[in-house]
């Protein structure tokens, strides 16, 4: 029986494992950056400034200049990305909340304070609302892009400033932009779904009558479901288009050869 090191040793999981864990960062790239960059001011300004007060002994009537100088940098850094409260939040939670200064416990406060990552997990948070934002924008473009090149071009322009926003990491405002560029992206995405339910109920007139009630119920469907599942009244109507149009077909076909006998 194989030892235990023998099974972690072999060539085929070590190749599973290294595949899987690549795999896993590569879903996560987008989020490397934000990780980075917010770990450098959790730890690198924030607890930095305040481990240089307590190396050099600098401070104020008790409360650490290092701490404020932290906190403007962390305001002026984040205001524009999270938005003026959470950009506040970062500043407070630099300076301690003002309770480092507290006899007994303040320093175990700003020791607390120093560790705790708040940055990184606010602006981790700010990446995931972003990303989805960002994804389904880019899922009606490559759409519009498959199925009418031309209204895509129309709107080229703003999902260009999305995407330049979301490399940006300007969280807030992609968040003040993204509905409004989704929602005109969704009309020309519900234009074409119309366009392509016009042409099914135009061949469903040739089916005969028994089948019309049910490829109508199916249409009808599908205008339900454009507002609440587009991808899924996408999918249906291509094939429903399908389905119709070879039955029309082989209708026209039946009647053509009718009428010549």
């Amino acid at each position: 029986m194989a030892s235990i090191t023998e099974i972690l040793m072999n060539p085929v999981l070590i190749v599973v494992v290294v595949f899987i864990f690549t795999l896993i960062l590569y879903s996560l790239r987008s989020y490397f950056s934000a990780l980075i960059s917010s770990l450098f001011y959790d730890y690198v300004i924030d607890a930095g400034f305040s481990f240089a007060d307590e190396l050099l002994g600098i401070g104020i009537a008790g409360v650490d200049v290092g701490d404020w100088i932290a906190a403007g940098i962390l305001f002026l850094k984040y205001r524009k990305k999270v938005g003026n409260v959470w950009a506040l939040i970062f500043a407070a939670e630099a300076s301690n909340f003002l309770l480092s200064f507290i006899p007994g416990i303040g320093e175990g406060i700003e020791f607390f304070f120093n560790l705790f990552p708040l940055v990184t997990l606010v602006i981790l948070y700010k990446q995931y609302q972003a990303t989805g934002i960002y994804n389904g924008i880019k899922e009606y473009d490559d759409y519009l892009k498959q199925e009418n090149g031309n209204v895509e071009k129309k709107m080229k322009a703003q999902v260009d400033n999305i995407h330049e926003l979301y490399e940006k990491q300007d969280y807030q405002e992609l968040k003040n932009l993204g509905d409004s560029v989704k929602e005109s992206l969704h009309a020309q995405t519900k234009l074409i779904i119309e366009d392509k339910l016009i042409n099914i109920e135009k061949q469903i007139a040739m089916l005969p009558r028994e089948q019309q009630a049910q490829f109508q119920q199916a249409v009808d469907q599908i205008k339900q479901d454009m507002d609440t599942n587009w991808r899924e009244a996408v999918q249906y109507a291509d094939e429903l288009l399908n389905q119709v149009s070879s039955l029309a077909y082989q209708a026209q076909s039946q009647a053509t050869g009718q009428r010549a006998a």
